[in-house]
């Protein structure tokens, strides 16, 4: 079994988070519809990558067993 690569923890904010995301009646329904929503940059490029090997690495390890 291989060992899962470590994140590297986003600093802690210094004050109040002021982005927001307004979901449209057409967002609600594509999640009603699909089980999911994809919100745009959530993540940046080097956080998914850090996430995308996790994953993988969980998955391969699981079907080794």
């Amino acid at each position: 079994m291989s060992s899962l690569p470590t994140i590297t923890p986003t600093p802690p904010l210094s004050g109040p988070v002021t982005n927001s995301v307004s979901l449209t009646l057409a967002d609600i329904n594509a999640y009603r519809e699909n089980g999911y929503y994809v919100i745009p940059n959530l993540l940046s490029p080097s956080q998914l990558k850090q996430w995308r090997t996790i994953i993988f690495s969980a998955i391969k390890d699981r079907a080794e067993r």
